[in-house]
């Protein structure tokens, strides 16, 4: 049967949806790490989900990739010395703002976006 004009259906907003459930997704881990306590088992239940973040959301594929890295070399370095808990707010904190960026620049070109990804490629949390 031929295609005609009537017959193609194309779903109005699908690339608005799919960026809302993006900016969702990484809402969502800001949410989690907002409620955490701090501490190592924090860190590794973050890269946990920006690994899980890195298979479900290719778009965001580099920024979880780099976040998870970040976090690695942060539990490897205070996996066998304590944790100051000064060092433990401020690593909270760094992640949370990249996280809020991260939903925003979402909305934004890739000139933010690729800044974004640069500044958290040469990023430490500690």
């Amino acid at each position: 049967m031929p295609r005609t004009a009537e017959s193609i259906i194309i779903p109005v907003g699908s690339a608005a949806a799919a960026s809302r459930r993006k900016d969702r997704e990484v809402q969502d881990i800001l949410n989690w790490l907002q409620t955490q306590p701090g501490g190592i088992a924090t860190y590794v239940a973050f890269n946990e989900r920006v690994a899980q973040l890195l298979q479900s959301e290719p778009d965001n594929a580099a920024a979880a990739r780099l976040l998870g890295q970040l976090t690695g070399r942060f539990v490897e370095a205070f996996e066998r010395e304590p944790l100051p808990s000064s060092v433990d707010r401020a690593a909270i904190e760094r992640l949370k703002q990249w996280l809020e960026r991260l939903v925003a620049v979402q909305q934004r070109g890739a000139d933010d976006r690729l800044a974004l990804l640069n500044e958290l490629a040469v990023a430490e949390l500690s």
